[in-house]
């Protein structure tokens, strides 16, 4: 769309969609109701949420512009935002470059010039999005016409010259530069473009530099032709990119004007693209004149709808499950000021509303508003010179479309559960939803009714009827309309609501009302948490099967058992008071479950061990997922040095059924660590995870494996702000091959968490492995949970890392043990340059190290070596050789020429865990539960893999839970460089049920490390892993 300084002939033109747009009178204009009724059913399901909203940029340099500009845009959250990129708008405002040298205003531009386009990329990238790159058209000199806006085609309809200035586009971004030229991007690759949005608007002559005399800038053929020539050389200099087309103004197109045409744009380029569009494209404004009626603009939601009904239905035919965006919508697309203010006051709230409502429901991907910032009628903040209608506040300033969006996205994230909602009068509408990972309840209502003024719309009161809703905490209001108008710097602020069910929502005219319920109580359980939570799903490994370690003995695992098997007796009841003074310690935990997902959901109790030499008082604080309010708090008093205590979720009164929190420890006497054990379900479908509570917290965390649908697995990650204020994160994926990248932002306030799920994210692809790099204001911790969703479930947890080292060490890995374990390892590079990682394996008993080196790892990138293939390959290897790692145990160290981080991967095909690779070894090491047939003679037994990293010896000391006293010791001898499994069936002195905390010291002060492998012989994914705690 054009709009800035070029005179533009949009009535001709637009005249054409009168013949595809409702122009009827909005049903609320005849019922003109003073009173509704709308009902949310908070019991019901009725799918996932998955419309995101963004926005896009035009000219370079105006955001640079504007006080706050870049602030405000990166607090719209959006995750892919468009770049509009053309040649118009003077000299100073041409974003794509030219081909060739070309004269502008008198000036000469020089041939590939990228100032202008580096510019938008960078504001982009500084929101921790992803760019969209919408080349609209070509650059000026592939056209025959002499002047802006005359009459001419392309000079080339074979797109030969289009197709490889693109693929030039291509290499400058993803590859670094234009090498054939000279040309060198000084970002390097780290401005790289994943989705490329080709033309734009094919069917509306005025968007090209030259006006053909047909009216029509591609037509289908042509454009199918273009994209034929075009798409395949992009792709050959970057295969990982992704194609998004054909953008036609509308759907059906202004070349057809009719629904389900073959001969139209989107259904001609799925059935004859070579390669098909990764992502099909097209616009929907509600209007294109500011004379129309309000009636008439809200006609072309509907409008929208419909093409969107129609491109799906093509999409199953020919290329079923490519996502579908609008690229660019609006009030109006008319560029001068409507004199009514429609697309910035009250009005814009209730059609953008709408708009929202019914694409979402009808399941469009991605919302583009056009455009963040250019004026009133079209943008999102006051522009750098506001004038006539458009004025009153400072640029830079929300515009209400701006805190329209900026909510809606808040309210309404992906993952939310669709409820069931119904109103009686059809221009109120309703939109009611329930929160990823939680049961907080939010509903949109909408007035839409028509009146006789342009843009007021009518006054409406709405009482609404919230169903099958128990637990209910408190209720809150923000009110979109004109009220906003007034408030507009800071935004619509909450209103608190009376604690009921129902409630009455006064309208003076159009507008949207928000609202959200906090229950205590989540759904029936038979209704799904829709978001995964910390527990409720899980990592992938980095190969394509998985298999856990073997324990050499048939013993059990720890921590208080699941359903199948009794829990480990829970401390007396604490009693509630504290010593004076700060706390000595506290240790963060950021994912606590009670029976999360019905009566055999989730369970996570906690571990906590006093590893001073006096006694410590605890004090436990949880707060909830679903609204960040404290729920519950107790104290317990007298922890001795060494024993631990443990705290059941399941077995706590005074904690929800079926909740999520994140929990601070603190203690009040002595320094502790803390281990928290997942578990879930039971027989054959039984999973366990374990993760480690968290000391404290730093600003870039590392996760080396995440992956989205990557052989049946899922890897949500808990984020926890662990600072004394509110934290944004920026979350940076890179592929493993280094050709995909994407950044996203979250943010959390202070002891709260959130959760990130790649299956749930827009911009990441399935099938892949990412490496992650977390940033952030605030220090955080992170916790990732893995959980394959094939039968069996499996599943596994581990910490993020906050600091690499050069040197690295895990007790245990495995090649080919019975049941089909492996260990693959993932190391991840943690400093700024290329790394070279050296694993040494050695035979647990000792002996001659095997070799194996991964080399040129990238900054932030991972690299893996799989136990089961040759290096470097996924080719399955058997014999011990220089590629290839012999079946056995081993012990692992891992050397690199710069700092590291290395996760080790035990799975096997029905069960699967993680550890983190440390560098963190030390002379005396804490383990808060180590149990021996806790449960019966199938229950948790925690054989510890005890490492040599310097010590020759180690003594063990077991404190027993019930009383904390020391119950036995044991010194064991260490083999250089190797491990020893100590099975507590083994160990004299202790006990059948018994659970234990243990302290390891290494002979003469000399360094150890070591894992606790827990395991469950009662069926299902029955084991987990921590790592022990270094003091």
């Amino acid at each position: 769309m054009r709009s800035r300084s070029t005179v533009v002939a949009l009535g001709v033109i637009f005249g054409l969609i009168a013949v595809v747009t409702a122009v009827g009178v909005e049903p609320g204009r005849v019922l003109g109701a003073s009173t509704a009724n709308v009902t949310v059913d908070a019991g019901s399901a009725g799918g996932s949420m998955q419309t995101q909203l963004s926005t896009q940029l035009v000219w370079p340099g105006t955001l640079e512009s504007l006080p706050s500009g870049q602030t405000r845009l990166n607090a719209l959250l959006a995750p892919l935002i468009r770049i509009h990129a053309g040649t118009d708008g003077g000299y100073d405002a041409v974003a794509l470059p030219m081909n060739v040298a070309w004269t502008i205003e008198g000036r000469t531009k020089p041939a590939w010039d990228f100032s202008g386009l580096d510019v938008l990329v960078n504001d982009v990238k500084a929101t921790g999005a992803s760019p969209v790159m919408n080349v609209r058209y070509a650059p000026d000199p592939m056209y025959t016409c002499t002047t802006v806006g005359g009459t001419g085609t392309f000079r080339d309809l074979t797109f030969t010259v289009f197709s490889d200035y693109m693929a030039n586009l291509v290499r400058y971004y993803n590859t670094g530069g234009i090498t054939s030229l000279g040309i060198t991007n000084p970002k390097g690759t780290a401005n790289r473009i994943t989705y490329w949005e080709l033309y734009n608007e094919p069917d509306y002559a005025w968007e090209n530099p030259c006006i053909p005399a047909s009216g029509v800038a591609l037509t289908p053929t042509q454009y199918v032709t273009m994209w034929n020539m075009t798409a395949p050389k992009m792709k050959a200099v970057d295969p990982s990119i992704k194609l998004v087309g054909p953008v036609p103004t509308n759907h059906p197109s202004l070349v057809s004007g009719t629904l389900h045409d073959p001969n139209d744009y989107v259904p001609m380029v799925l059935n004859q693209g070579n390669p098909k569009p990764d992502v099909i494209s097209f616009h929907g404004y509600g209007g294109w004149d500011n004379t129309q009626s309000d009636a008439a603009i809200f006609g072309g939601i509907q409008n929208a709808e419909d093409g969107l009904n129609d491109v799906k239905s093509w999409i199953n035919e020919y290329a079923p499950g490519t996502p579908v965006w609008l690229t660019e919508t609006n009030v109006s697309a008319a560029p001068g000021q409507d004199p009514a203010r429609r697309s910035w006051n009250q009005y814009s709230a209730a059609w953008g509303a709408s708009m929202f409502r019914h694409l979402a429901l009808a399941g469009m991907n991605l919302i583009h508003q056009y455009q963040f910032n250019e004026s009133c009628q079209l943008g999102m903040v006051f522009p750098e010179s506001p004038q006539g209608s458009c004025s009153g506040s400072p640029p830079g300033t929300p515009l209400l479309p701006y805190w329209r969006d900026f909510y809606l996205t808040r309210y309404f994230p992906p993952g939310s559960t669709i409820l069931t909602s119904t109103t009686d009068v059809p221009a109120v509408e309703v939109l009611a939803a329930r929160q990823p990972g939680g049961s907080n309840v939010r509903v949109l209502v909408i007035d839409r009714q028509v009146g006789t003024s342009k843009g007021v719309g009518l006054p409406v009161t709405v009482t609404l009827n919230l169903q099958n809703m128990t637990g209910l905490q408190s209720a809150t209001m923000r009110m979109l309309d004109a009220g906003t108008l007034s408030t507009l710097s800071t935004g619509p602020a909450p209103t608190n609501l009376p604690v009921a069910t129902t409630q009455t929502i006064a309208f003076g005219g159009y507008g949207a009302a928000l609202l959200e319920f906090s229950s205590t109580t989540p759904p029936p359980s038979g209704t799904p948490t829709p978001t995964p939570t910390a527990t409720v799903t899980a990592t992938p490994t980095p190969t394509n099967t998985v298999t856990p370690t073997p324990t050499p003995t048939s013993g059990g695992t720890p921590t208080p058992s699941p359903s199948s098997s009794p829990t480990p007796t829970p401390t007396p009841t604490p009693t509630p008071t504290l010593p004076p003074g700060p706390a000595t310690a506290t240790v963060y935990l950021p994912n606590i479950t009670k029976t999360l997902g019905g009566a055999d959901g989730w369970d996570t109790p906690l571990i906590i061990q006093n590893t001073g030499s006096v006694a410590t008082t605890l004090q436990l604080s949880f707060y909830r997922f679903s609204d960040g309010a404290l729920a519950v708090r107790r104290v317990y008093p007298g922890l001795g040095p060494g024993t631990s205590y443990a705290d059941i979720p399941n077995l706590d009164t005074d904690l929800a059924n079926d909740t999520q929190y994140s929990v601070v420890v603190e203690s009040y006497g002595a320094p502790i660590v803390s281990v928290v054990n997942e578990t879930e379900g039971s027989g054959a479908r039984f999973q366990a995870l374990s993760y480690s509570g968290a000391a404290g917290g730093a600003t870039t965390v590392y996760l080396p494996n995440v992956t989205r649908r990557f052989f049946g697995y899922d890897t949500p990650f808990i984020v926890q702000d662990v600072g004394p204020s509110a934290a944004t994160v920026t979350a940076s994926f890179t592929s493993f091959d280094g050709t995909k990248r994407m950044n996203m932002n979250l943010s959390m306030l202070p002891g709260r968490s959130a959760v990130v799920d790649p299956d749930a994210t827009v911009g990441l692809i399935d099938g892949t492995q990412y490496s992650v790099v977390l940033t952030s204001t605030q220090p955080i911790t992170v916790v990732l949970n893995a959980h394959n969703k094939n039968d069996p479930p499996v599943g596994y947890s581990h910490n993020g890392i906050t600091a690499g080292a050069t040197t690295l060490y895990a007790p245990y890995v495995v090649k080919s043990a019975p049941g089909g374990m492996n260990s693959p390892i993932v190391v991840q590079n943690t400093g700024g340059s290329p790394v070279a990682a050296t694993l040494e394996l050695t035979p647990l008993a000792g002996g001659a190290a095997r070799r194996f080196v991964l080399s040129a790892i990238a900054s932030g990138a991972s690299s893996v070596f799989d136990t089961r293939f040759a290096l470097g390959t996924t080719q399955p290897c058997v014999l011990d050789g220089p590629t290839c790692l012999g079946a056995g145990e081993y012990a692992l160290r891992i050397t690199a020429t710069g700092p590291i981080a290395a996760i080790v991967l035990p799975t096997g095909a029905t069960t699967a865990d993680a550890y983190s690779a440390t560098g963190a070894h030390s002379s005396r090491l804490y383990l808060p539960n180590v149990t021996r047939a806790l449960g019966g003679p199938s229950g948790w037994t925690t054989p510890i893999v005890l490492q040599s990293t310097g010590a020759q010896g180690a003594t063990l000391q077991w404190f027993r839970f019930s009383d904390g006293a020391l119950v036995t010791t044991l010194h064991v001898a260490l083999p250089s460089a190797g491990s020893v499994w100590i099975d507590p069936h083994t160990v004299a002195g202790l006990a059948d049920e018994g659970q234990y905390a243990v302290v390891v010291d290494g002979d003469g002060g000399s360094a150890v490390n070591a894992i606790v492998y827990e395991q469950w012989f009662g069926g299902g994914d029955g084991l987990m892993i921590y790592s022990a705690f270094a003091r």
